[in-house]
């Protein structure tokens, strides 16, 4: 069985050829472990984004940047597909799922604090009852993970990480990718696929019959204190996902559950709504989820849709008004 960790080692390896060109810094801890800052300390930017957003993907997808038009607004966007797409949610570091956020994603050490995502998840095995219902097992000697924060790590973070992974320092590759960062910008808004997958999961549908699954969001403007890449994936997200259903399922209840649109919060924007909450915890799970979704049937070849892409909530938010 393919081997999350591993490849997505091959890309950090990558990462450190490419240091100079991706604008990012590399170094080690006294331990041995790889620390590969792609927006701290370094400048890191959009290339070096593509590579973290393609760890998120267990290193088992393609990753990309487009442009989507939103009501004559054209904004640069975060493509992504994937044949593994159970995977994602493996390595998935969203707020819809409310027991990740009693584990491995609140990843703490003394004062320091940030959200870790990645492949080593699978060796972490955190939370449980996700991994109790995705048939993958990861033994690689390798664990790369993903660290969301303001914060630079130190040794006593790269040793608890190395602990909880259960591998060699040297084996440890720590990414970090802080959302102020261009770099953390786009490997946030390349999870629509993730929330996609999420969504799925919390309305108890089976994520193992998702065969392939394509994705696109917009990037919220970078250090913006009034849209951030939460509100793109809700309100500007698009997945088209392919399943092979069991028997009894229907898909077409399924695309009309999933959207965004289905939220009581729907409207709201995430920077209020955890200023009001004090956090992710109090929004309504429903939220995070695409804002429009395509849905094939894979044994009847018919295809399902829900939601729209909401262009005017987006310039409103963003304070864009018209061009002329």
């Amino acid at each position: 069985m393919l081997s999350v960790n591993r490849l997505a080692a091959l890309i950090c390896e990558k990462m450190l050829d490419e240091e100079e060109e991706l604008n990012i810094r590399c170094s080690r801890f006294e331990s041995g472990a790889h620390l590969i800052d792609a927006g701290h300390e370094a400048l890191g930017g959009v290339q070096a984004g593509l590579y973290v957003t393609k760890i998120g993907l267990g290193g088992v997808g393609n990753v990309s940047l487009t442009w989507m038009d939103l009501g004559g607004i054209t904004l640069p966007t975060v493509d992504v597909s994937t044949d593994f797409p159970i995977l994602s949610l493996l390595c998935q570091a969203s707020g819809g799922y409310r027991e990740a956020m009693e584990g491995w994603i609140n990843f703490r050490v003394g004062s320091y604090s940030a959200i870790a995502s990645g492949p080593a998840r699978a060796l972490v095995h955190e939370p449980k009852k996700l991994f109790q219902m995705i048939p993958y097992a990861d033994s690689a000697e390798e664990a790369v993970v993903v660290l969301q924060s303001e914060q630079y790590p130190n040794e006593k973070v790269a040793d608890s990480l190395a602990e909880k992974c259960r591998v060699n320092p040297e084996n440890l590759y720590v990414v970090l990718a802080p959302l102020s960062s261009m770099s953390g910008l786009v490997q946030v808004t390349g999870r629509s696929v993730e929330n996609a997958m999420v969504k799925l999961h919390t309305l108890g549908y089976d994520g193992n019959n998702v065969r392939n699954a394509c994705g696109i969001a917009p990037l919220a403007p970078l250090k913006s204190r009034r849209i951030v890449p939460d509100d793109m994936l809700s309100y500007g997200s698009i997945v088209h996902l392919y399943i092979m259903p069991e028997k009894g399922t229907d898909l077409r209840q399924m695309a009309r559950e999933m959207p965004s649109k289905n939220s009581e919060c729907y409207g709201q924007s995430f920077l209020g709504m955890i200023k009001q909450h004090g956090g992710l915890r109090g929004i309504d799970l429903k939220l995070f989820a695409p804002a429009e979704i395509f849905i094939n049937d894979l044994a009847t070849g018919e295809m399902h849709h829900s939601g729209s892409v909401d262009s005017d909530l987006i310039k409103a938010m963003a304070g864009l008004g018209q061009t002329g």
